[in-house]
């Protein structure tokens, strides 16, 4: 769900690798394992540092979605060379922020602040990541706490 504010200082932030999306900048707020070890959370945000409002966009206009998600975030253990995916549920359905009735938000205000989550199923031994959003450069080598 996006939500205002993230709180707390950021793990790494990017500017934009693509010109519609200049002004805006991708921060990484918290990377946790949960108590099992299998799954890892990414909590992210977007934050638009410009006049103007804009609007977020995650996915190629040259695919065929039938929803707007995060499924296209994904993290890479640059150790292995391994990225990995959001875990999706029984229907297919990316358990990240997506685009439920009133889940997402993809307009950011000027100094406005959305924070989004994603969940991956990670190996335990692994103790950074890169994180890689659509249109960002790459936020690289996040602890996971």
């Amino acid at each position: 769900d996006g939500t205002d504010g993230a709180g707390g200082e950021s793990l790494g932030s990017v500017e934009a690798a693509d010109p519609d999306a200049e002004g805006l900048v991708a921060s990484v707020e918290e990377v946790s394992r949960e108590s099992s070890g299998q799954y890892v959370t990414v909590l992210w945000s977007i934050t638009n540092e410009t006049a103007e409002s804009g609007t977020l966009r995650f996915r190629s206009e040259d695919k065929d979605f039938e929803r707007n998600d995060f499924a296209g975030v994904t993290v890479r253990d640059d150790a292995s060379n391994t990225r990995f995916h959001p875990a999706m549920n029984g229907d297919s359905q990316c358990l990240c922020s997506s685009d439920r009735p009133g889940a997402i938000e993809n307009e950011v205000e000027p100094g406005q602040t959305l924070t989004y989550w994603s969940l991956y199923s990670v190996p335990g031994d692994v103790e950074a990541l890169s994180v890689e959003i659509p249109f960002f450069h790459d936020i690289p080598d996040v602890p996971i706490s």
